[in-house]
């Protein structure tokens, strides 16, 4: 079931705890859109949360899409890794096969049922086909560095390109109330309108949150040019 607790909306697991669904849901929502005929569909697109920090499929984000033709899709898949919280990036090849399944007619239900494992609200997800996905490139294994892979192109049939974000070399800080800094990410915060202090960030209290200048290494653009001896979309994995 879900539930509203005036900040986010709640699933409740086969073990009766409580959870986001934005930290939870097995998926993201992949929308395919005819600008010829407007005619949209949706589609499931796959996360294993195991793989991200806190094991929340949340802290999965998609930096780039673009199309290969045929219902074939190259993309960057990223985010917080599990154990270490380093910013992962990986290039994934998605592909649309018959069958897949169209979603556009669920809402947040199926969400929850991902979460559930059972039907909610006449969503089931177990009976979902979601997009075929296959990992091509761990770009951090390749050397990346530098942490958000979020500009992806197709330079000809063999050859893409790959640019970060740099966050014009900002970054965003949480502290206390001596002015120390805190671990946690301020998107995980809620803030007291009374107090102006932020709670649920970390374990400790955050009293406030600032943009700093990050390092000079956070600050520099990679661009980079990946050629494959096979067509992209007939790139294996390796």
């Amino acid at each position: 079931m879900a539930i509203a607790d005036g900040k986010s909306l709640k699933a409740r697991r086969k073990d009766g705890s409580t959870v986001d669904i934005k930290h939870a849901a097995k998926f993201l929502r992949w929308l395919e859109f005819d600008p010829a005929t407007a005619v949209r569909r949706t589609f499931a697109y796959p996360i294993d949360g195991s793989l991200y920090e806190k094991g929340r499929t949340g802290a999965a984000k998609i930096g780039d899409i673009v199309a290969l033709g045929g219902g074939k899709f190259l993309a960057i898949e990223q985010g917080a890794r599990a154990g270490d919280g380093v910013i992962q990036n990986w290039l994934m090849r998605i592909t649309i096969e018959p069958g897949t399944t169209d979603i556009s007619n669920f809402d947040h239900a199926l969400e929850v049922s991902s979460i559930a494992g059972d039907p909610v609200a006449g969503a089931d997800y177990n009976g979902v086909i979601a997009l075929r996905k296959e990992r091509i490139l761990d770009l951090n294994a390749l050397g990346w560095a530098q942490g958000k892979a979020e500009g992806l192109a197709v330079v000809d049939d063999h050859t893409i390109a790959i640019i970060n974000d740099n966050d014009f070399g900002l970054s965003s800080e949480l502290r206390d109330a001596s002015d120390q800094t805190l671990r946690g990410s301020i998107e995980d915060c809620t803030l007291d309108a009374s107090t102006a202090r932020l709670s649920g960030c970390t374990s400790g209290e955050a009293h406030h949150g600032e943009l700093v200048i990050a390092d000079r290494k956070a600050s520099v653009i990679d661009l980079w040019l990946i050629r494959f001896d096979t067509l992209l979309d007939r790139a294996t994995s390796f």
